[in-house]
């Protein structure tokens, strides 16, 4: 009866993900690798929430183009240690991408949670795409399936909420949210470079080296902040952050974009301090993608040999 249930509230997308971690979104990722049949994928974008929120996927699939598929892999809460265990676990499944991409906050290099957060059994199974049974019934909680279930069935829906798990077909999730409509506290806060642990620079160094052994590409892009919450002190231990990561891309042959004093954002475009709402990822998504550092990066011709092919 019970699994006749789950499957009922499966098929009418209301069931919540198998609970191989305490991160909803997290699982949810998991589950949407499941279903698209694994993480086979040409360009790979990996991180936190401003990996999973502050790129366009559409704009990138199409610039991509057909017979190239691209991946988000994108969840709340990752450090770049998180982050670089997720990358292994993907790896290990079969993503295969040719091209790895990151959008780094600042609180990807707070101090990590610890061990991978995952269960170790369960998740690679799921992101393999099978495991679903088997993972649902190996953390199976009957007030749990209840909570989440709703919470899913509605975040599922809502892009106009900070707790979206609204993806789009490639798993990325933006945000319709807009000034005066936003949470005060987050449209407030500031990135806190101060709280950096620099333990997560080694984390990047090693990310950055396996991918490197492997002959896979990798391009760094700085999420945007609200330049409101920038004050002189925050900005100058911001880029100082900034020219270490920069450095250790650098040294491996890899790229680090950023924008921030490059493109301009106003308030308009900001879902709170450090995350773009859905007009503000079209314009940072479409300003990277008129980069050549960045094309290059995921391996696009330049925009100018396009617009001299379409000329001709």
């Amino acid at each position: 009866m019970v699994a006749g249930g789950l499957a009922a509230a499966r098929g009418f997308d209301v069931a919540p993900p198998p609970a191989v971690s305490a991160n909803i979104c997290f699982n949810e990722k998991a589950l949407f690798i499941h279903d698209r049949g694994g993480p086979a994928c040409d360009v790979l974008a990996v991180g936190s929430s401003t990996t999973l929120g502050d790129l366009d996927s559409r704009m990138l699939a199409d610039a991509l183009g057909r017979g190239r598929r691209y991946l988000n892999a994108g969840a709340w809460g990752m450090t770049v240690c998180e982050t670089r265990k997720f990358l292994e676990l993907l790896l290990e499944c079969g993503a295969r991408p040719r091209y790895v991409l990151m959008v780094c906050a600042i609180t990807d290099f707070h101090p990590p949670v610890g061990a991978a957060f995952w269960d170790a059994a369960d998740t690679p199974k799921l992101l393999r795409g099978e495991g679903y049974w088997p993972a649902m019934a190996g953390h199976f909680e009957l007030g749990r399936i209840v909570s989440e279930g709703r919470q899913a069935a509605r975040d599922r829906r809502k892009s106009d909420e900070y707790t979206t798990l609204m993806f789009d077909a490639w798993g990325g999730s933006m945000l319709d949210k807009t000034f005066p409509d936003v949470s005060r506290g987050r449209w407030e806060m500031k990135p806190l470079p101060e709280k950096i642990d620099p333990t997560q620079y080694e984390q990047l160094a090693g990310l950055a080296d396996m991918l490197a052994g492997r002959g896979i590409g990798l391009v760094c892009v700085q999420g945007p902040i609200r330049p409101a919450v920038m004050d002189d002190a925050t900005a100058t231990l911001c880029r100082r952050h900034w020219q270490r990561v920069e450095r250790i891309l650098a040294d491996r042959a890899f790229t680090f974009v950023n924008l921030q004093s490059r493109l301009t954002l106003d308030d308009s475009m900001f879902a709170d301090s450090v995350h773009l709402n859905r007009a503000g990822v079209a314009k940072f998504t479409a300003a990277l993608l008129e980069l050549p550092e960045f094309r290059e990066a995921i391996g696009l011709a330049a925009v100018s040999s396009i617009r001299e092919s379409a000329g001709n």
